[in-house]
């Protein structure tokens, strides 16, 4: 569901569903049924609606940026159908976003990151939500000449690059990510 093509049907099934959500909590003899009057229980099937009407502008608004700063400049494609632009450097599943921020150099990578990260804040921020930095994960692929080096480097200094913690593997939305841009 995006805010701006959704119809009054969307809302309807939106509000039936946390008004007439309710679940009961039986322990020995006793329960207690609980209703949701705002939000959504976790694990809703419409969480990920809910939560698309309300931070898709915010998302909108950091992808434009990102796009106007150059950070996902060589990681879009042409639409084969359409021809248009499509950034392919950002995924999205309910509260959990990913990007790939992509710089020339080593030394740039740290302005890339900080940028990316300040305009997240920043577009997030006018909606009132906030990133958690404790679950923040760093990957940084190397490539080219010195890539191996600089890499090594990494690794004999704990995995910081500068600033910048890096994090071998991860998990996201269930599979492993590695720096290879590939799941497992």
């Amino acid at each position: 569901l995006q805010a701006s093509n959704c119809g009054q049907w969307a809302y309807d099934v939106i509000e039936d569903h946390v008004l007439r959500n309710a679940f009961t909590l039986i322990i020995g003899p006793k329960f207690k049924t609980f209703r949701a009057k705002c939000g959504v229980f976790p694990g809703s099937s419409v969480g990920n609606g809910l939560f698309g009407l309300a931070a898709w502008p915010a998302q909108a608004k950091w992808r434009e940026r990102r796009a106007e700063r150059g950070l996902a400049e060589n990681l879009s494609y042409e639409h084969p159908t359409t021809g248009a632009k499509v950034d392919a450097s950002v995924t999205v599943f309910a509260d959990d976003t990913g990007s790939a921020c992509a710089a020339p150099s080593a030394e740039e990578l740290h302005a890339c990151d900080a940028v990316d990260d300040a305009e997240f804040d920043a577009a997030h921020g006018e909606i009132g939500l906030a990133q958690n930095p404790d679950k923040a994960v760093r990957q940084i692929r190397f490539v080219g000449v010195g890539a191996a080096a600089i890499q090594r480097s990494v690794n004999r200094n704990g995995g910081k690059f500068g600033k910048i913690t890096i994090a071998p593997i991860a998990r996201y939305l269930g599979p492993y990510l590695v720096p290879q841009a590939t799941y497992h």
